[in-house]
């Protein structure tokens, strides 16, 4: 879909740094085309007929106490501890 890695993490990132509060998702949709969202309430928003694969909280109370308001080294330590291998379409 995006070409790369880095590509489809640069994207994630500026999805995830949008001015709100909410969660930044890729989602697999039943077409098995993937796609990077915003969702601002956890109970509505999801895409329909989408699973989503990785999850990313945005809310100020996941990051500012140890990053304050910059979400770009939010993102960089959570990023450091995926174990890439569990995010899978299977």
């Amino acid at each position: 879909t995006w070409g790369s890695f880095d590509a489809w993490k640069a994207e994630f990132y500026n999805i995830a740094k949008m001015r709100g509060f909410g969660w930044t998702m890729l989602v697999v949709c039943e077409d098995g085309k993937l796609l990077n969202t915003w969702v601002n309430e956890h109970d509505v928003g999801v895409p329909a007929n989408c699973r989503i694969l990785f999850v990313t909280d945005m809310l100020e109370h996941a990051y500012i106490a140890d990053f304050g308001t910059d979400r770009t080294p939010y993102l960089d330590s959570l990023f450091e501890h995926v174990d890439w291998k569990k995010v899978t379409c299977n």
